[in-house]
């Protein structure tokens, strides 16, 4: 009878070694005194592989194989003592469970162990190891991501927000704060329509639009009064689409465009009164003109009305010199006009009829004072191929040859100047 139990017993351990060797943790069960008396196939081969005793650590106290472990985190220690392990095996803690890094040369690796007592008639416990280095690699990452996103909010300029489906804020960074002076917290649950301090119709209403077809936006300016004082706000955001969930609502962007809205200002100011001065200058320089060149138009009326009574061949030059001063001085005149209405943008070409021989003289005899002075021949040569009744603007034409011509005598030494013109 004795023998037969005997048998059972080694037969039902038998079975749960075998069943223990099946699972892929690390498996160790403890004696009442807490010493590993049997260890799994995944505790021996990680041992092994590690370079682990080759005993697998039977016989030997649980608390001592892990308060070695220098990889194990701060606290571990403690939550891994004799007495702790004691009063889970003595039933007066329901488990232990905790998390520890166990990396090697060539990897990262973390572990979960949990003790919990072992049930029966004899005191004990179970321990398992559980791999967990994929679920801590990622909760690193999203760690790494969330500090990342937390350090970009904390060193922009601008401040970053959220809504919901229905277009209520549910977070906004403490950039925010920063800027107007309101604790971010007192915006939740609010819209940007809530926001506005002017609302523009039309702006809103496309926003609005924007919004419900849940399309992404970009320089959306507003005015917010602010703890600071009122700001003009300048925002952007996209839709947050979720594969399973679809819209469920915006993230964005925002930063402070009150200074740059008041240079804009200062810059339409500016740039308005120089368009008033520069009109107010045209303005004068084509009433100045127009005023200077009525008298001197009576000026050479006058001039050529005494030159046909004049019989002396002296006064006669004299009247010519003068007539020919005039029209010089007048060609000016209607230059400071002409450079006023490019101003205005209001110079036109007005081609009419004009003798070319008359043209031709007027402008040799504007400069042939100061030929004469510089004892300069004047020649002139017009082509018999060119007819004299022409079509252009005289007055453009004039003022170009004067232009010519009044470089040539300048700048001629001695001999002649001459004008050509031939047909093209």
């Amino acid at each position: 009878m004795e023998k037969s139990r005997v048998s059972g017993i080694q037969t039902a351990g038998d079975k749960a070694e075998l069943a223990l060797d099946c699972v892929p943790q690390h498996i160790a069960v403890l004696d009442c005194h807490g010493k590993i008396t049997m260890v799994n196939k995944a505790w021996r081969d990680f041992s092994l592989e590690n370079g682990g005793s080759s005993d697998f650590f039977i016989g030997v106290e649980y608390g001592s194989v892990c308060a070695g472990q220098s990889s194990i985190e701060a606290g571990a220690s403690a939550e891994l003592s004799r007495d702790k392990l004691m009063d889970v095996i003595e039933g007066r803690l329901g488990s232990i469970s905790l998390e520890y890094p166990c990396h090697s040369p060539t990897e990262q690796r973390w572990f979960k162990v949990d003790i919990f007592p072992a049930k029966g008639e004899v005191r004990g416990a179970v321990v398992t190891h559980t791999n967990i280095t994929e679920r801590k690699k990622l909760e690193i990452g999203i760690r790494l991501s969330r500090n990342r996103f937390r350090d970009f909010a904390l060193s922009s300029s601008d401040w970053f927000w959220e809504t919901d489906e229905n277009h209520h804020f549910t977070w906004l960074s403490e950039r925010f704060f920063e800027i107007t002076g309101v604790p971010p917290e007192s915006i939740i649950g609010k819209t940007r329509a809530d926001l506005m301090a002017q609302e523009d119709p039309d702006l809103l209403a496309r926003h609005l639009g924007d919004l419900q077809s849940h399309l992404p936006f970009r320089d959306l300016d507003y005015v917010f009064h602010s703890a600071k004082g009122e700001k003009c706000l300048r925002v952007g955001g996209v839709p947050v689409i979720d594969p399973e969930c679809g819209f469920v609502g915006y993230r964005g962007s925002g930063i402070d465009v009150t200074e740059l809205k008041a240079v804009e200002a200062r810059l339409k100011d500016s740039h308005e009164a120089a368009q008033n001065a520069a009109k107010a200058k045209g303005d004068f320089l084509a009433n100045m003109s127009h005023e200077i060149r009525t008298p001197m138009n009576a000026i050479i009326g006058f001039t050529r009305s005494l030159m046909r009574d004049a019989f002396e061949h002296k006064q006669r030059d004299k009247l010519e010199k003068i007539e020919q001063s005039a029209n010089h001085l007048l060609g000016l005149i209607n230059s400071v006009l002409d450079k006023a209405k490019i101003e205005a943008g209001k110079l036109v070409i007005s081609p009419e009829h004009f003798s070319l021989k008359q043209l031709m003289s007027s402008v040799v005899s504007q400069v042939s004072h100061k030929a004469e002075i510089k004892e300069l021949e004047i020649c002139e040569e017009v082509s018999s191929e060119v007819p004299d009744i022409l079509m252009g603007d005289p007055l453009r034409i004039c003022q170009c040859l004067l232009n010519f011509a009044g470089n040539a005598v300048k700048f001629t030494k001695q001999g002649a100047v001459r004008f050509l013109v031939t047909l093209d």
